[in-house]
């Protein structure tokens, strides 16, 4: 008769429950980078007065990606070419909420300080756009135009945050299927 052991699983396969401390802790660090270098490229499309706007947006989320892939593949070499799925999505959820953070104190504290005429800059190139829309009824863009009045830079600054978080939690369901790389 076999001997029944209480208090330990008796599984053939280790089981592994997501990243470790270590990996949140890359995964932030990389972040903060990510973060930064989003920053720098803010501040070179203020240069050029948000007129390369569109180009802009692709390039911020193609680094954004960039990142993420570059920082997972670095980390997955690191420990043993091992890098699980909820693993690889979580580690790039950390980093892309991060970078997130920081372009959050960026754009709600230094851009205005550093940028003058950073508000009104914003509202008109938004004027701009929402004047330029055709699709949509003018009720639409009035509460739109409302809305860009009352823009402050920690209103900016949410606005931003959040478009970059929801890009943080959907990017990397896609990149965790190519990233992981199991036994």
């Amino acid at each position: 008769m076999a001997k029944i052991q209480w208090g330990k699983p008796n599984f053939m396969v280790p089981k592994r429950s997501g990243l470790k401390k270590e990996g949140y802790l890359y995964a932030f660090l990389y972040g903060l980078l990510t973060g930064i270098l989003l920053c720098v490229i803010s501040l070179i499309a203020w240069r050029f007065e948000y007129k390369i706007y569109e180009p802009y947006l692709w390039v911020h989320t193609v680094a954004l990606f960039g990142c993420m892939v570059w920082a997972a593949v670095y980390y997955r070499q690191q420990h043993e070419n091992i890098l699980a799925l909820r693993e690889a999505y979580l580690f790039c959820v950390t980093l892309g909420l991060s970078a997130a953070l920081v372009f959050f104190f960026y754009a709600w504290l230094i851009q205005p300080l550093m940028v003058s005429g950073f508000v009104d800059g914003y509202m008109a190139h938004q004027y701009e756009l929402v004047n330029n829309l055709s699709d949509i009824s003018d009720a639409e863009k009035t509460s739109q135009l409302e809305w860009i009045k009352n823009a402050t830079p920690l209103i900016i600054a949410v606005r931003v945050f959040c478009e970059m978080a929801i890009l943080s939690v959907f990017i990397p369901l896609l990149l965790s299927l190519f990233l992981k790389k199991e036994k």
